[in-house]
């Protein structure tokens, strides 16, 4: 495989085949969908134990003496039923090179293949610390570590180890990350305390913003970059480790064993592990991040050190909202670049890293990409194509976008508006926000779903108001339901439209109960929308060209109702369309422009926008169309 991530798309054009996206049909022929479950269905996990009387070491038995290392004994799991092990995360290059760092020896393995046993090869200090987390952890855990569970000198083994490693981290219960930055003073105990206890949030904050910065402040700033300096945040696998646990991977920090006392006078802050300070990752990241955006913006001088803290510990949810303090664009090429902003030793395990991380089900065989030498700039298009990322693909020249490399092109063109319906958890939601059913074409990406042409304009202040009346009282969602289905059946918005009067008049809250999760946030967003007045817009299934008239009458009947996006309103007399998708947990809603129909006379579309709304699902609406190829890739 060709490593040219920091060389421009316009370079890797000129110096392979044109357009670029011949290239990414190419390599979608190497695809793979699905997981490798069998590998976390029998995974190997290790425990601490005493040896043995007797021990056979290379064939030969002997007994064992007081002074005989330490025994890892060998246990298969299923991982996805048993979750009770520990995921360890850890750089394998020691910090320093003192003896106590670097030493190996002091723990025999037993072999997956025989009894016998063998020096393990991860660093005594390493396995010292985990055995130590894992008598705090209950039922004293069984623990995994990737140096001595995966098979490091079978390929294929390793590949699906690779490819699995989301499932390790997101199925333990106990993921620990290692840190080697040792705390040896008392004020950084009490630094720690404080940034964990969001003390500057509502003290140091308060000195920052009038320009008084305190010195105990600046002591602050130097302990987080002392921190995020350490090597756990400079490993590609190490990001991906830390971001598939989720929320419950905790870090540990050796300290001072003077400091014992002060750090269990903190309470649950800091954890009660001998020698070790534990907390959540999570909250690290959040309060760290927090700080130095803050800290930046009145500290000017400083901005290059806060810059520094938060490539390395940024939590996305409080630097991806916009000035409404909602997150309207996805994670994917945030996480594609915090990747590659990382040390990793074979540049092709970018595309599994990234992989696990955004929760792709169709992957690349890296194998085969390095066999027939891919770009991998092209490889990492392909992916996220493959795995329905949305982009800008209007028709405007944009042969600048190739001026940048593959990352900043992601971040530059990937889909930016998501006006989506979730209250929470917005990335999460987000990232469900994907087409599905994708094929790379020569014309663009082929996808299945709904085409609706836009109808009739309906003017929700109205049904509000009414519905207002008849109960006297601020309108609740249902009854909002219930009156605009009475509209459509009565005809007060023009025609009489029954089918869709029916469907929004049968909807039951409780259908959210059984799955349809995102449709019940679509019917709140609807609901909101009458409260607030907003205008609503009928949609009636796209009929394509030719299409034979008995299949024509099926779309004549309005099926959908959509809202309008902040404060415009619709324009009944400009031809509007929208495209829906709804599956294998992949959402999408979204406004197009119509650009004709290919030569299979599948329409041909441009994204405008995220528009929310209600459909009536058909099977029979149904049907494939294509998203172009942006000028740059086409």
């Amino acid at each position: 495989m060709e490593y040219d991530t920091k060389r421009s798309l316009e370079n890797i054009r000129d110096k392979g085949p044109s357009p670029l996206s011949s290239m990414l049909v190419e390599i979608q022929a190497h695809k793979e969908v699905g997981k490798k479950s069998g590998w976390i269905e029998s995974l190997e996990c290790l425990k601490s134990t005493e040896l043995p009387s007797k021990v056979c070491f290379k064939n030969q038995e002997r007994l064992v003496t007081k002074q005989e290392p330490k025994f890892l004994r060998r246990e298969t799991i299923n991982a996805i039923e048993n979750r009770d092990f520990v995921a360890v995360s850890y750089p394998w290059e020691p910090s320093s090179t003192s003896p106590r760092d670097i030493a190996i020896g002091g723990y025999q393995i037993e072999s997956s293949t025989s009894k016998d046993l063998k020096r393990s090869e991860v660093r005594d200090i390493v396995l010292d610390r985990v055995i130590k987390y894992t008598k705090h952890c209950p039922s004293n855990s069984l623990f995994w570590i990737d140096k001595e569970c995966i098979d490091q000198d079978d390929p294929r083994s390793q590949a699906d180890a690779i490819q699995s490693m989301d499932q390790v981290y997101g199925c333990s219960k106990y993921p620990v990350g290692l840190l080697s930055v040792y705390i040896k003073w008392p004020e950084d105990i009490d630094l720690l305390v404080a940034i964990l206890n969001e003390d500057f949030t509502t003290n140091g904050y308060r000195e920052l913003s009038r320009g008084l910065v305190s010195g105990r402040s600046k002591e602050a700033l130097d302990l987080l970059h002392l921190l995020a300096s350490d090597k756990w945040w400079d490993r590609a696998w190490i990001f991906q480790e830390e971001y598939c646990s989720t929320t419950r991977m905790k870090l540990l920090i050796p300290h001072c064993q003077s400091l014992e006392g002060q750090k269990r006078n903190a309470g649950a802050t800091l954890g009660n592990i001998p020698g070790e300070i534990c907390f959540s990752v999570v909250e690290f990241r959040k309060r760290a991040t927090e700080f130095c955006l803050f800290y930046r913006r009145y500290q000017p001088r400083q901005k290059e050190v806060c810059r520094s803290i938060i490539e390395r510990v940024e939590r996305y949810t409080l630097t991806l909202p916009d000035k409404t303090n909602r997150v309207r664009r996805a994670m994917s090429p945030f996480i594609y670049s915090g990747i590659s902003n990382r040390g990793i030793k074979d540049p092709s395990d970018l595309l599994p890293i990234a992989a696990n991380c955004c929760e792709y089900s169709t992957r690349l065989d890296s194998i085969a990409l390095h066999k027939w030498e891919y770009s991998l700039s092209l490889a990492i298009l392909t992916q996220y194509f493959l795995n329905g990322e949305i982009i800008w693909n209007d028709r405007k020249n944009g042969l600048d976008d190739l001026r940048y490399n593959v990352f900043d092109f992601l971040k530059k063109k990937s889909f930016n508006k998501f006006d989506h319906p979730f209250q929470d958890k917005e990335l999460s939601g987000i990232k469900n926000c994907r087409f599905h059913d994708v094929t790379l074409s020569q014309e663009g990406v082929k996808t299945t779903g709904q085409l609706w042409k836009l109808g009739k304009v309906i003017d929700s202040g109205k049904v509000k108001r009414t519905a207002s009346n008849c109960l006297r009282t601020d309108s609740q969602p249902q009854i909002l339901l219930k009156q605009l289905a009475k509209e459509l059946r009565l005809g007060k918005h023009g025609q009489r439209y029954e089918s869709l009067a029916s469907y929004i008049d049968n909807y039951s809250f409780e259908d959210s109960k059984d799955g349809g999760q995102y449709k019940a946030l679509m019917v709140n967003a609807l609901c909101e929308a009458i409260h607030e007045g907003k205008s609503l817009r009928l949609g009636l299934a796209y009929s394509r060209p030719n299409t034979p008239a008995i299949n024509k009458m099926e779309h004549r009947s309005y099926c959908a109702v959509f809202i309008s996006s902040g404060n415009r309103g619709w324009q009944e007399k400009r031809p509007s369309y929208i495209f829906t998708s709804y599956g294998s947990q992949k959402y999408v809603s979204l406004e197009v422009e119509l650009d004709g129909s290919t030569k299979n006379n599948k329409p041909r579309l441009i994204t405008k926008g995220w528009v929310n709304g209600l459909c009536l699902s058909n099977e029979h609406h149904d049907q494939q169309v294509l998203f172009l190829w942006p000028p740059s890739l086409a």
